[in-house]
């Protein structure tokens, strides 16, 4: 018997129909009876494939992680880029960017160390965007526009929330990184 190795196999299925139910109603309420309701599966295959609910709420947040991460990855180069691909992102995947940063960790069952090690990954890949020679300024612009984005993030839905508005504050903010020291 061959298996067509396009086709997802159950695992892969339910982390995406995990993803689908978190961008529909949000990461509050995702229990493994209503994925395995959508997914048309029973709550012993997702147990027998995540272990119980936190592999399961693990397995997802790691595949939206990876999915912010890979959108910011394909990013042009540049800052302006990368932050512009944020913003897209956050857009299109705001269920998950709720999962991955709104939702408190405790309330899904995640060690705060999947949280840290996700941030420390997009301030790795913002340091890598910028043109400041001095390795701790650059890595102090990092973090202060990785802060920057995830605080205009949290104003998306009101009339802060604008591409304009984001890329200028932005443009702001590594400007004062990227001026010359006066003094």
């Amino acid at each position: 018997m061959s298996s067509d190795s396009s086709t997802p196999d159950v695992r892969e299925q339910l982390v995406r129909g995990g993803l689908v139910l978190v961008a529909q109603e949000g990461p509050a309420d995702l229990s493994v009876r209503r994925l395995a309701k959508a997914a048309d599966r029973t709550t012993m295959c997702i147990y027998s494939k995540f272990g119980n609910r936190s592999g399961l709420i693990e397995a997802i947040y790691q595949r939206a992680a990876q999915e912010l991460l890979g959108a910011l990855d394909a990013a042009p180069p540049g800052f302006p880029a990368l932050a512009a691909a944020y913003h897209r992102h956050v857009e299109r995947a705001a269920g998950a960017y709720a999962l991955l940063f709104e939702q408190p960790l405790e309330a899904v069952d995640l060690e705060r160390a999947v949280r840290t090690d996700l941030i420390a990954a997009i301030v790795a890949r913002i340091a890598t965007r910028l043109e400041i020679e001095d390795a701790d300024r650059r890595d102090l612009a990092a973090r202060t526009l990785w802060s920057t984005m995830h605080g205009l993030t949290a104003l998306r839905g009101s009339d802060a929330w604008d591409e304009a508005s984001f890329s200028a504050a932005l443009a702001a903010t590594l400007s004062g990184f990227t001026a010359s020291r006066v003094g």
